[in-house]
């Protein structure tokens, strides 16, 4: 059985990464390989029956092959965060560190479905000469990225990759959920939410506080794309979480994506700054509103022509709760804002991410 390494930065315990490590680990196995992942969580590790390596020399050893399972490695970094905070020095140390290992066991590496922001950058300011030796190196192969405009970005490292729709678009052939059905009058709404602290207004949080210590016909609940375990250990703040649990106000905590996965099932509505909590919904059937989006997640949502589910900047609380406001309309009118036929698409494009890795793997491992 060949032994295929899977690489990820999983030491943060993100759920985009880690489901990303989880879905083409799953997948080498289906196709006769023996995946070792880098890093993966103890308890998804345990969960899936898959071998985990803590280090790149454990990962690499007696390897001919490693896939970057998908990940933000096109995410322009300035030079000042590169070099002076903590996290991100180490994330680009890490790139170094792979091609060192890359030289030492000869392993070629293919990133499938990686990720930027599908905008032009130049190489040597925004990435640091870790990431671009790596990526100009003969061990890293032409793969696929999950915006078009990454593939322009790609070659200014001289390699010639392919556009294919996200991996997590066939996430429902890995991860199984139960659906909710639809609500009846009087039901309590539950609204999901996951926020980079950073760029909601303050009164915004407030007015939700608010709402929900003088109501109880909605429940809100806040979650991180880290499990509890790391927003300690690395004292990981950059999303908002309330400060305390109440009757309608509530944390998520999870410790497997397929636990997070489901959470976002059983929301009416998912309101999001990020990409990866809101994808997901619409493939389990949430519909996924974003407020003061990034990039990415802003892209995406107008590829399935979903432009009225992103959320002028300027909208308050109040006017999203409204009598006729967004978030009071049900689940199956909201999921109606985004054009299912391009969203299928997606989802059936996305598979070839899954079979350009089998290609790979027969080529290289």
């Amino acid at each position: 059985m060949k032994k295929v390494a899977v690489w990820g930065p999983n030491r943060w315990c993100n759920f985009g990464d880690d489901l990303q490590s989880l879905v083409f680990a799953l997948h080498l196995k289906s196709i006769g390989c023996h995946p070792v992942v880098f890093q993966l969580e103890e308890g998804i590790a345990k969960e899936n029956n898959l071998e985990v390596a803590d280090t790149v020399d454990e990962l690499l050893d007696g390897t001919n092959l490693c896939i970057i399972a998908g990940g933000a490695l096109l995410t322009p970094l300035h030079p000042a965060k590169q070099w002076l905070k903590g996290d991100f020095r180490q994330y680009e140390r890490d790139f170094g560190d792979l091609h060192r290992g890359a030289k030492k066991y000869g392993t070629k590496f293919c990133a499938i479905s990686m990720g930027g922001d599908g905008r032009m950058r130049n190489t040597w300011f925004w990435y640091s000469h870790h990431r671009t030796h790596f990526f100009r190196s003969p061990y890293f192969l032409d793969g696929t990225v999950r915006l078009e405009g990454d593939v322009e970005q790609m070659k200014q490292f001289g390699k010639q990759f392919k556009y294919v729709p996200d991996c997590l678009f066939s996430l429902n052939r890995f991860v199984s959920v139960e659906q909710t059905g639809r609500k009846e009058a009087g039901e309590i709404v539950k609204i999901g939410f996951n926020f980079r602290e950073r760029q909601i207004p303050p009164q915004f949080i407030k007015d939700i506080h608010a709402y929900a210590a003088q109501h109880n016909d909605i429940e809100f609940y806040f979650a991180t794309t880290h499990m509890d375990k790391v927003i300690e250990k690395y004292g990981i703040t950059y999303e908002y979480l309330p400060r305390k649990d109440t009757h309608n106000l509530k944390f998520m905590h999870y410790e497997t994506p397929a636990q997070l996965t489901q959470f976002v099932a059983d929301m009416d509505v998912f309101v999001a700054s990020k990409l990866h909590l809101g994808l997901v919904g619409l493939l389990v059937g949430t519909p996924f509103i974003s407020y003061r989006g990034m990039g990415k997640a802003r892209t995406f949502i107008k590829s399935i022509g979903g432009d009225a589910a992103i959320l002028d900047d300027d909208i308050s609380f109040g006017e999203l709760i409204a009598d006729g406001g967004l978030l009071r309309k049900p689940k199956e009118e909201l999921m109606q804002l985004f054009d299912g036929g391009a969203l299928q698409e997606m989802v059936d494009k996305s598979w070839e991410q899954y079979e350009f890795c089998s290609e790979i793997v027969a080529n290289y491992a």
